[in-house]
């Protein structure tokens, strides 16, 4: 089978696990004897030719800072055409469709007004930047696909996998789509050697350090346990790429709050899997609709519970009190008293809740448990297209 890709990035490059998650997919396949090429960006250079590994890098980005309608529109016209192309060039049996964040609706409507089987592999709500849910927006992209020179339509995200109850029920609700598997990421279970747990634990914070990510709320939570327990001992290592902005601002309550002993940013990362070893527990504060955690079960596979907040994706993740603790953000004051909690179990209890989280992933999210249930979904899709 012709498997052709289609994301806004391919590693090495890729902005979170949701691209990463989409790469495991289609090198899986890749394995398994099919012909995938794969059809993304690069915010570096382009290539107009498929490379050696059968991937090109050609599609282009929308700016959304400083782009303006002329721009958009090119970048529309560039990679709708692109896509029509290299699906007559190179004949896919199926269209495997990952992240299009930045990349427009235009390889998504491309495919579809081709008729090529697809299938779409959605791990947050990108297409709610592109296409609103409402009457209104369906009127407007319907008329735009009318008009000459211009790229319009509806995008239809269907037949769909998705990493979370959660985010089917968002699709569902904003789209009406029903035809929607939902298959948890994968990752592989690394060998783990002895370690001595750390009293108190040591923590981390793992991605990206803007507003949505919460690390405010930790700053805030410390504040408050330092006021009613001075001395409290709790240290943050933070790994991830910085909005300068809001960077700024934390570092600023940090010093406001005397806090400086507590936190200490680290800066970006190539890969996690040498760190986590250092560590005891992850911190995971996220106020953005997570429709996962990739990171959180990359964390549990290697023996770190995790404190996560109780809603989207990491709620379905986590069972509380057993291989990790959720925390209301919106409850004043329930953040501060999980850490408390945490700090106050003794060490054999932490071991145990280490235990239960690498055993969660061992028996839901181990990544040939998870490609297995994605082969079916495929499979049975071709199956059902070659019948049809």
């Amino acid at each position: 089978m012709k498997i052709l890709g289609i994301s806004n990035f391919y590693p090495p490059h890729h902005e979170g696990g949701y691209e990463i998650s989409v790469a495991q997919t289609l090198e899986h396949q890749k394995a398994r004897g099919h012909q995938v090429r794969v059809l993304c960006g690069n915010r570096e250079s382009t290539s107009d030719a498929f490379d050696a590994d059968g991937i090109s890098r050609s599609l282009r980005y929308l700016d959304y800072e400083k782009g303006n309608a002329l721009a958009k529109h090119r970048v529309e016209r560039f990679n709708y055409a692109l896509t029509q192309k290299t699906i007559r060039d190179f004949g896919p049996d199926l269209v495997y469709l990952g992240s299009q964040k930045a990349l427009s609706l235009a390889p998504s409507l491309a495919v579809q007004d081709l008729k090529v089987p697809h299938i779409f592999d959605i791990g947050d709500i990108w297409l709610r930047s592109f296409q609103g849910s409402g009457l209104k927006s369906r009127i407007f992209r319907k008329a735009k696909a009318l008009l000459p020179f211009t790229v319009g339509g509806v995008v239809v995200p269907e037949p769909a996998i998705v990493p979370s109850i959660w985010l089917k029920d968002r699709l569902f609700f904003d789209y009406g789509v029903s035809d929607v598997h939902v298959v948890p990421r994968g990752v592989s279970l690394p060998s783990l050697s002895e370690k001595t747990l750390s009293l108190p634990p040591a923590w981390l914070l793992a991605g990206r350090i803007e507003p949505r990510k919460g690390l405010h709320l930790v700053i805030e939570a410390l504040r408050e346990l330092r006021i009613s327990e001075p001395g409290f001992p709790f240290k943050l290592d933070i790994y991830g790429p910085e909005d300068p902005v809001y960077a700024e601002k934390c570092r600023r309550m940090i010093r406001e709050y005397g806090l400086k002993d507590s936190f200490c940013f680290l800066g970006r990362k190539g890969s996690m899997q040498e760190i986590w070893a250092d560590y005891d527990l992850l911190l995971m504060p996220t106020l953005a609709e997570e429709a996962f955690g990739r990171v959180i079960i990359e964390a549990m596979a290697c023996g770190l519970p995790v404190l996560a907040t109780g809603a989207w994706g990491p709620a379905e993740i986590i069972t509380p009190d057993q291989d990790g603790w959720l925390f209301d953000p919106h409850k004043e004051g329930d953040l501060a008293a999980k850490i408390r909690q945490i700090h106050s179990l003794p060490a054999s209890r932490l071991r145990e809740f280490s235990s239960a989280a690498r055993h969660t992933v061992e028996s839901r999210y181990e990544i040939s448990l998870v490609q297995n249930q994605i082969d079916f979904i495929l499979d049975n899709l071709m199956k059902k297209h070659n019948k049809g």
